[in-house]
């Protein structure tokens, strides 16, 4: 019978699906450990910059990074970088 073939793929495409463009914990906490810094460099310097990529809140970086992909992630932590470098020199 078909059917149960059928049920098992689909299922094993969902949870490919579901884990598509997700980052592992330990890249995240990685991640989220990196964009606080940042984020205290922005406060320590005064440089002004606002909104979510420079919250301090450890928890919120790494639960956006679980769900980002890759590309994602290393293009904010090349912003803050540069941005910090920018204000800071």
């Amino acid at each position: 019978m078909a059917y149960p073939r059928v049920l098992a793929a689909s299922a094993i495409l969902l949870a490919w699906g579901a884990s598509a463009g997700a980052e592992s914990a330990g890249y995240c906490r990685d991640y989220a450990a990196a964009a606080v810094i940042k984020a205290d460099e922005n406060l320590a310097f005064r440089c002004g910059y606002l909104g979510p990529r420079w919250g301090t809140n450890y928890r919120v970086h790494f639960t956006w990074c679980l769900g980002a992909p890759r590309a994602d992630t290393i293009r904010e932590r090349t912003v803050r970088r540069r941005m910090i470098v920018a204000c800071h020199g």
